[in-house]
């Protein structure tokens, strides 16, 4: 309730918001995909079959929690004139967007140049394998 009609009051908070939430969903390219492809990916490896289908269910569950509040931002629920609210004033919106902003910049760069940082994470922890 507190989000609704977000992306027509903010739309660069509703934004970012949106593609941090699809990130934790779990949607490609965003890093939430891939950390979570890889943790399924070990999972099955490891023979903890059961384990990694009950993440996979509850992951898809959550796709339609955060799909929700994504709805609720772009659709608000009434047409009446929504009162400010005290969590998305404007004196906590630019604690919140720079925030917000830093986690949706992550989110994105890992998403389309993660296969970087996984390299140089491999290197760091074959370097420090030898000492």
């Amino acid at each position: 309730q507190d989000y609704s009609g977000l992306a027509t009051t903010n739309p660069l908070f509703a934004l970012c918001l949106s593609l941090c939430l699809l990130s934790l969903a779990g949607l490609p390219p965003l890093a939430g995909f891939f950390s979570k492809l890889y943790i399924f990916l070990l999972g099955w490896e490891s023979h903890h079959y059961i384990l990694t289908i009950v993440a996979l269910l509850t992951s898809l569950i959550s796709v339609f929690y955060y799909l929700r509040i994504i709805k609720i931002m772009i659709l608000p629920e009434s047409s009446a004139v929504l009162p400010k609210l005290s969590l998305l004033s404007y004196d906590n919106l630019s604690t919140f967007g720079i925030g917000l902003f830093i986690c949706t910049l992550g989110s994105l760069g890992f998403g389309f140049f993660g296969q970087i940082f996984l390299s140089l994470a491999e290197k760091s922890i074959s370097l420090t394998y030898y000492l």
